[in-house]
């Protein structure tokens, strides 16, 4: 019986704005699949929105990232991954302003969690964006 080939969304070469075409046995759509199944019996659930948006940035998707850490940021406004990650995103978008107000509320909320380390490697990015932004 001869195997179905499934057309992927993303034809021609991967770039770093084109994703690699995703298969239906890539690691990508098993933990996609995985992700969406534990949102669907629990879709309020901050960590599975803040894991597919880092899965979605790990594998090029970042158009697909952003919105699922910006709910999961609307679900927990604290959630350390997913502001950063979000940060990176709006960085990468040229959008330097809302990157640094993001990078200062991570910084904030670090060391409001007592987590020094994190919150000197925040500053130093921060202060790579945008060196005047730096207290």
């Amino acid at each position: 019986m001869a195997r179905k080939q499934h057309k992927s969304r993303n034809e021609g070469p991967a770039t770093k704005e084109t994703p690699p075409p995703e298969t239906p046995r890539s690691p990508l759509s098993a933990r996609k699949r995985f992700a969406f199944a534990a949102l669907a019996l629990k879709p309020d659930l901050t960590e599975g929105h803040a894991a597919l948006g880092r899965l979605f940035m790990e594998h090029g998707y970042f158009k697909e990232a952003e919105p699922r850490l910006r709910y999961a940021l609307s679900l927990e406004p604290a959630h350390l991954e997913a502001m950063e990650r979000l940060a990176i995103l709006r960085e990468r978008a040229g959008d330097g302003e809302e990157a640094a107000a993001l990078l200062a509320r991570c910084i904030a909320e670090a060391e409001r969690r007592g987590d020094t380390v994190l919150a000197a490697r925040l500053r130093q990015r921060r202060a790579a964006l945008a060196p005047d932004a730096a207290p």
